[in-house]
């Protein structure tokens, strides 16, 4: 029965990290872009969350918890980030997100095209 059960996992756990694979390679070729509010000085109106993060991996047809977005803290300045993920069995990937103000907010969206922070 216990060896059963382990077998189990271990087909379990090699599917889990084939599809962390999969989605993984898919991830790393994304570039998302979001729009934020900002002042007249180019400050964001709040930031970008790991919340907002999902939303918009949703929008791409990957769905994702919180927890598999690592970033150290929200992130509160226009321009490119890399914004690292971590899948089950412990495979990572990264993607770049530009953040972007809004139109008619009176910025120049040059820091977009900035190579992304880590």
């Amino acid at each position: 029965m216990q060896a059963r059960l382990q077998e189990e996992r271990r087909k379990r756990a090699l599917i889990d990290k084939q599809e962390s694979e999969a989605l993984a390679s898919r991830i790393e070729t994304m570039e998302l872009e979001t729009i934020v509010k900002v002042d007249q000085e180019g400050h964001m109106y709040g930031s970008v969350s790991a919340a907002d993060i999902v939303h918009l991996l949703q929008k791409e047809n990957i769905t994702l918890e919180k927890r598999n977005i690592q970033l150290k803290q929200a992130i509160k300045e226009l321009g490119a980030h890399k914004v690292n993920i971590k899948l089950k069995e412990g495979v990572t990937s990264s993607f770049t997100l530009k953040v972007v103000p809004e139109q008619g907010s009176g910025v120049l969206a040059q820091k977009a095209d900035e190579q992304p922070k880590e």
